[in-house]
C-alpha cells in the first residue's frame, strides 16, 4: 500500500491576496514558502494540495457554485468552466515554483477525476463526497508517489450530468487523503494565521491561540468553543468553501478518522505560514505549535 510521511494544505489566502481578483501574495512570502516545501523532499514522501484563493473564488461565486450543485445550465457551466481554469492556472504556477527548485512536483486536476453522481441529498446543499467518489483520482495520485512525483492537487469544481456543478474544497480533499494514505506524522494546514483562535483574530485584538484541541473520535465533540460567529468570521474576501470554520470541521474530520479504524492516529497542526512554527510542522515536529489537534486517546 501506498504510504506517506506528511500532508500539507496550503491555504489560498497564503498564495494570493483574497482581496484582489486574480492575485499572488507577496514574493517575500512565497519564496520561503517554496523553499522550505522543497527542503522536504530529500527526507518525506508528501502530498501538497492548494486553496483556490483570489483566482477560483470570485468565479465560482458569480457562478452560484457556493450554494451546492447548481443545474446544468449554460451560465452555470460557464461559470463553472472559467473557475476550473482559474485554479488550474494557480496551480501551474505552484507547481512551476516547485520544478524550479528540483521537485518532480505534477499537476493533479480533481474535478476530472471525481465521480460527480453521489446522492444529493436534502435541500439545497448536497452530501459531502464518499470515499468510493474518490476512487479514480486516489489510484491516479498514489501511481505518482509510487513512480517519484510529489502531485499537486486543488479546490477544484465537480461536475455531473444529473446534478451539475459544484466546489470541491482543498479541505475535503485532505480528509479523503488522509483517511486513504494515514500520512505517518500527519496533516499540516499553512493558513494565514497563527492557528485556531477562541475569536477572529483579524478582528478581535484580544482573541487567544487556543494550542490544542482535543477531539472526542466517537462523537467528534472537543475542548474547543471556538466555532461561533465571532471565531469563524472570514473579512470581506470572498470565499465559497466555509472559511475556517470549514478548516476546523475538515481537521476534526482528520483527527477522528474513519471510526471502524480503532488504531487511527493522525494529528493535524495549523500554522501560520512563513512562520518558525510553521518551519517545526514542516520538519515533522508537530508538537507545540500552533495549534494542534488530536484525538482523545492520543499523547
Amino acid at each position: 500500500m501506498t504510504s506517506i510521511d506528511l500532508i500539507i494544505k496550503i491555504g489560498g489566502s497564503v498564495l494570493t491576496d483574497k482581496t484582489s481578483y486574480e492575485t499572488l501574495s507577496p514574493r517575500s512570502l512565497l519564496d520561503p514558502l517554496f523553499d522550505s516545501i522543497s527542503n522536504l523532499h530529500a527526507t518525506t514522501r508528501f502530498l501538497l494540495i492548494h486553496g483556490a484563493g483570489s483566482f477560483g473564488h470570485p468565479h465560482a461565486h458569480a457562478a452560484g457554485l457556493s450554494i451546492g450543485f447548481t443545474p446544468p445550465s449554460p451560465k452555470h457551466v460557464l461559470g463553472a468552466a472559467k473557475t476550473r481554469h482559474a485554479v488550474a492556472t494557480l496551480n501551474r504556477m505552484v507547481v512551476g515554483e516547485l520544478i524550479d527548485r528540483g521537485i518532480p512536483a505534477v499537476s493533479v486536476n480533481p474535478g476530472s477525476l471525481l465521480d460527480g453522481n453521489w446522492s444529493r441529498g436534502e435541500g439545497t446543499k448536497p452530501d459531502p463526497p464518499p470515499q468510493t467518489a474518490y476512487t479514480a483520482l486516489l489510484r491516479h495520485v498514489t501511481a505518482l508517489i509510487d513512480a517519484g512525483y510529489i502531485p499537486v492537487l486543488h479546490g477544484d469544481v465537480v461536475s455531473s450530468p444529473l446534478f451539475g456543478s459544484m466546489i470541491l474544497s482543498g479541505d475535503d480533499l485532505i480528509v479523503a487523503f488522509a483517511y486513504a494514505l494515514k500520512p505517518r506524522r500527519g496533516c499540516v494546514f499553512l493558513t494565514d494565521v497563527d492557528g485556531i483562535f477562541d475569536r477572529d483574530p483579524k478582528v478581535f485584538a484580544n482573541a487567544e491561540l487556543l494550542r490544542t484541541i482535543h477531539v472526542n473520535r466517537k462523537t467528534g465533540s472537543s475542548n474547543c468553543n471556538c466555532v461561533t460567529s465571532e471565531s469563524i468570521t472570514v473579512g470581506s474576501a470572498v470565499d465559497v468553501t466555509g472559511g475556517m470554520s470549514k478548516k476546523l470541521a475538515s481537521a476534526i474530520a482528520v483527527v477522528r478518522g474513519p471510526l471502524e479504524d480503532v488504531q487511527w492516529n493522525c494529528r493535524v497542526v495549523l500554522v501560520k505560514a512563513g512562520s518558525d512554527d510553521a518551519s517545526k510542522a514542516l520538519a515533522g515536529d508537530l508538537l507545540n505549535i500552533g495549534t494542534t489537534m488530536l484525538g482523545d486517546d492520543q499523547a
